[in-house]
C-alpha cells in the first residue's frame, strides 16, 4: 500500500561545523582505578592548550514530522552535551518542534574542546541554525534499515576475554520519489575514548572517520549522524589491562591508526548491509515521549562528606576562574558538581531514588531510545532484545549525562570484587545504584515502548518501500 498524503514522512538533515577556533583546551581523559584501599578516580587534562585540528568536529540534526508531530534529533562530536536546555530551546524554537521532542546527544568524544560558557553560546547558535536548515530540507521521505557485527577491534574492560555486542546499526532515509539520499544514522557501542593522555588535538574520534567513510562510499555529502549506543565498558583495542592487584587502569593507544582502521571498518560495514540486505522500515507513525525513571540509590557518604566534596569542588572552580589551573576543570565542576548536589538533596530521603530523564522517539517500526546515562553493552541488548520494536536503538549521554550503570550481577557481589563500571561516580556522588535499578530501567524503558507501541505488529498492514542505491 503506498504512503497515503494523511502519513506522508517528512525528513530533512543538516550538518554545521563545529570546531573551536584554536588555541582551545580539550576536554581529556578519565584515569579510573580500584585498590584494596578503595576507589579513586583522576582527570588526566591537558597541560596546554592544542594548536592543531586532526578532523574537524561536527554537529548534525535530523528533522522528521508526520501528521503534525514533530521531532528533532541533534548529535555532536563532543564529550557531555552541556548546556543541553539552551541548545535545545534554541533548536526547539528554529525548527518549531515542542522542547520535548527535542533530543541532544554528545558522541562522548575526549578529545573535544573544554564546553566553556563562550563555547555553549556558540553551540546555541550552531543548533539553531543547524536546525532551520534541517527543517528547510524536510521533504518525502522512505527509511531502511540493516545492521552488522564487528567486534574485533573493540573489548569489554571488564571482561577483557569475555564477549561484546559489536552490532553495527544504520538508518538510511531517502525521498520517497526520487530515491535521492537525505541522510544516514549510523550507532555503535565503543568509548570514543582511542588516544592517550599525552594526545593535545582536537579529533571527532572514530564516529568522525566513520561518517566520512561513508560518504565517501555512498559517493555524497549528505549529512551522516553518529549516536554512541551501550558502550560503558567497552574500549578500542589499543587500551590494555594491567594486572596488578585489585587495580584498574585505562592506557589508550597513543596514534590515530588504529581509529582511522575501525571508523573505516564500521562504515565498510554499514554500506555493505545496506546494499545487501537493507529492508524498508514501517513508517506510519511519529510519537515522541519522556519519561523520567526513577533508579533506587544507596549512599554511601554522609551528608557531612558530600558537603565537604561539594567544598573541593567549588575551590577547583574558584581557581579555574583565577587562572591558577588548567580551565578545563572549570567543565569538570559543572558536571560534577551538579551531581553532588542532586546528591545532597537524595541523601536525606529514607529511600532514595535518582531522576533519570529519559526520551523515547518512535516511527513506525523504529524506537530511540535516549538517556544521559552511560550504559553498558549488556544492558544495550537486553532492550534491543525484548523491544516490541524491530528496530531499537539506545542513544547515551543524551540530554546531559548521569554517568555509569551496570548489570546487577556487579552490584550483587562482594563491594571489593565491584568493576569501574559498578564503582561508576562514587567517588564524587558518593551514593551507588541498589541492585535492582538495572532491572527498575530495564522494565520502566520496556513498559513506555510497550505503552507507545500502537498498533500492535499483528495489526499492522500499512507498509513502505525504499528504492536501493
Amino acid at each position: 500500500m503506498e504512503q497515503t498524503k494523511r502519513n506522508t514522512l517528512l525528513i530533512g538533515a543538516a550538518a554545521t561545523d563545529i570546531t573551536p577556533e584554536l588555541p582551545d583546551w580539550i576536554i581529556g581523559v578519565g584515569k579510573a582505578f580500584v585498590t584494596d584501599n578503595g576507589h579513586s578516580f583522576e582527570w588526566s587534562g591537558r597541560d596546554e592548550p592544542t594548536n592543531t585540528v586532526h578532523d574537524p568536529l561536527t554537529m548534525q540534526a535530523l528533522y522528521i514530522e508526520q501528521d503534525g508531530e514533530r521531532a528533532l534529533v541533534l548529535s555532536a562530536d563532543l564529550l557531555f552535551p552541556l548546556g543541553a536546555e539552551r541548545v535545545i530551546e534554541a533548536a526547539a524554537r528554529a525548527a518549531s518542534v515542542e522542547p520535548d521532542a527535542v533530543f541532544y546527544a554528545a558522541t562522548h568524544n575526549h578529545n573535544g574542546p573544554v564546553e566553556t560558557d563562550a563555547y555553549i553560546e556558540r553551540l546555541v547558535e550552531r543548533a539553531a541554525s543547524c536546525a532551520a536548515e534541517a527543517k528547510a530540507h524536510a521533504c518525502p521521505s522512505v527509511v531502511d534499515h540493516a545492521w552488522d557485527t564487528y567486534d574485533r577491534l573493540i573489548y569489554d574492560r571488564s571482561a577483557p576475554w569475555g564477549p561484546v555486542d559489536g552490532r553495527i546499526d544504520v538508518l538510511r532515509f531517502q525521498h520517497a520519489t526520487t530515491g535521492r539520499p537525505i541522510a544516514f544514522l549510523m550507532s555503535y557501542g565503543c568509548h570514543p575514548c582511542s588516544l592517550s593522555y599525552d594526545w593535545n588535538a582536537v579529533t571527532a574520534d572514530y564516529p568522525g572517520v566513520a561518517r566520512r567513510h561513508v560518504q565517501t562510499l555512498m559517493q555524497t555529502a549528505v549529512p551522516v549522524m553518529f549516536l554512541t549506543g551501550c558502550a560503558a565498558n567497552v574500549q578500542m583495542i589499543g587500551v590494555k589491562k594491567f594486572e596488578v592487584p585489585r587495580m584498574y587502569l585505562n592506557v589508550p593507544k597513543g596514534d590515530f591508526e588504529a581509529v582511522e582502521r575501525l571508523g573505516t571498518i564500521l562504515a565498510e560495514c554499514a554500506v555493505a548491509a545496506l546494499k545487501q540486505n537493507g529492508k524498508p522500515v514501517q513508517t506510519s507513525r511519529l510519537e515522541v515521549g519522556q519519561k523520567v525513571i526513577e533508579l533506587p540509590i544507596v549512599f554511601e557518604a554522609t551528608q557531612a562528606e558530600l558537603q565537604e566534596r561539594r567544598e573541593q569542588i567549588t575551590a577547583m572552580a574558584s581557581h579555574s576562574a583565577s587562572g591558577t589551573v588548567p580551565p578545563w576543570k572549570k567543565t569538570l565542576e559543572r558536571v560534577y558538581g551538579d551531581m553532588i548536589d542532586q546528591a545532597i538533596d537524595l541523601a536525606s530521603a529514607p529511600q532514595p531514588k535518582r531522576p533519570i530523564d529519559t526520551g523515547f522517539l518512535i516511527l513506525g517500526d523504529f524506537a530511540l531510545i535516549a538517556t544521559p546515562l552511560e550504559l553498558t553493552w549488556q544492558m544495550g541488548v537486553r532492550v534491543r532484545d525484548d523491544s516490541p520494536y524491530p528496530v531499537t536503538i539506545s542513544a547515551t549521554t543524551t540530554f546531559g549525562y548521569d554517568g555509569y550503570l551496570t548489570e546487577r550481577r556487579f552490584y550483587e557481589q562482594e563491594r571489593e570484587n565491584w568493576n569501574y563500571e559498578a564503582m561508576g561516580m562514587t567517588a564524587m556522588t558518593g551514593y551507588v545504584p541498589a541492585a535492582e535499578a538495572p532491572d527498575v530501567l530495564h522494565g520502566a524503558i520496556l513498559a513506555q515502548l510497550n505503552a507507545m507501541r500502537q498498533p500492535s505488529r499483528t495489526e499492522r498492514t500499512h507498509k513502505t518501500s525504499a528504492p536501493c542505491i
